[in-house]
């Protein structure tokens, strides 16, 4: 995919629009999980660009846009990646810390929104917000490990070691 290309060289605007083509390939061929890659993508390139406008509308389409299939992995993780960037990127601690987990069987999808919830509840002052948060992040990274999926597992506990008060 020519976007994940783009995006590690930092070529914002090639991203952009590479993921817009994607985005508008899948729409055709009624590939919503694809849909929420490729927008997730094009919102992190927004943001570079300082385009938060544009990030914003394309995040609120996937809010509205129809629910991923529960078994859409890449969905719902682009759906909750695309909400935290938008929050964090921006630093707008109170809007991290409000984010709406969606339920998923997924951890990791779940756990970048807890991820933002705690970074954001810490950075507004909302210390036990934090730390519920940041117990989520544990959990969420617990049960990984029972499923043997090491590499989200590892992910989560780095979410979770850059969050944990005195580790």
């Amino acid at each position: 995919m020519p976007s994940h290309i783009f995006t590690r060289v930092g070529y914002w605007q090639d991203s952009v629009a590479s993921n817009a083509a994607s985005v508008k390939a899948a729409i055709a061929a009624k590939e919503f999980t694809e849909q929420f890659h490729g927008r997730d993508y094009m919102v992190y390139a927004y943001l570079q660009l300082a385009r938060d406008k544009d990030a914003r509308t394309v995040v609120d389409a996937m809010i509205a846009a129809p629910p991923p299939a529960p078994a859409a992995r890449a969905a719902f993780f682009g759906l909750a990646a695309a909400q935290a960037r938008y929050v964090v990127e921006r630093g707008d601690w109170s809007g991290a810390a409000r984010l709406e987990v969606t339920p998923s069987a997924f951890s990791e999808a779940m756990a970048m929104t807890h991820f933002a919830r705690a970074l954001g509840a810490a950075r507004s002052g909302e210390l036990e917000a934090a730390k519920a948060d940041i117990a989520r992040l544990a959990a969420l990274r617990d049960r990984l490990r029972e499923e043997k999926n090491a590499y989200w597992a590892e992910q989560v506990d780095i979410q979770w070691k850059s969050q944990a008060p005195g580790r």
